[in-house]
């Protein structure tokens, strides 16, 4: 693929804080003002962890089916567990509980999937203080937290071209006023509680 320009929608600063939710994007507040932006192809590119926030790795998962998220809980993420390790160099992982499927529009799988619509807009998966919690909360007992970090793992099942791709923002290209509040809904397909964080 070719480095591309394209429109890539971002929120539009308003007096009202801005709000999604995982499965009801019908009542979603996030006005957009789309912005060209250039888009490079991060495959063959000298990405890091430290420097652009992300990086591409291969690697083979002897879950044969990943849409199987039993099979997902039960081995993958034992492998995604190692694998982190082996990238980042951390000495302890600790997981969600489960794996997300996400879909095309074009499927017709997403009213079946929890969080499975693919996210139209620029956003932040987990801000400072979600994280700060997530720390707290998951801290192995008796151990000292000398440094922690929030990682999140994509893996493409569809192969070749996609109508929603991943993009991805490096860290460096982006300035502290350039972020925006905005608070993430999670309304489980199941009608438990709904719940959220900034």
């Amino acid at each position: 693929m070719k480095d591309v320009r394209a429109e890539i929608g971002y929120s539009e600063r308003t007096e009202r804080r801005p709000f999604f939710y995982a499965n009801a994007h019908e009542k979603d507040f996030v006005p957009l003002k789309p912005a060209e932006v250039a888009i490079h192809d991060a495959r063959g590119l000298d990405c890091s962890l430290d420097r652009e926030g992300f990086t591409l790795v291969e690697h083979k998962s002897a879950v044969a089916d990943l849409t199987d998220l039993k099979a997902v809980a039960e081995v993958h993420r034992g492998e995604i567990v190692e694998l982190l390790k082996q990238v980042t160099g951390c000495d302890e992982v600790v997981t969600t509980p489960f794996g997300i499927l996400r879909f095309s529009e074009k499927s017709g799988e997403n009213e079946a999937h929890d969080n499975s619509h693919p996210a139209r807009f620029v956003h932040v998966d987990m801000a400072r203080e979600a994280a700060a919690g997530m720390r707290a909360k998951t801290a192995p007992e008796g151990k000292t937290i000398a440094r922690s970090a929030q990682y999140n793992v994509w893996r493409s099942l569809a192969g070749g071209t996609q109508d929603v791709p991943l993009g991805l923002c490096a860290y460096s290209s982006i300035a502290p006023d350039d972020l925006l509040g905005c608070d993430a809904i999670f309304d489980p397909l199941d009608g438990s509680p709904e719940w959220g964080f900034p």
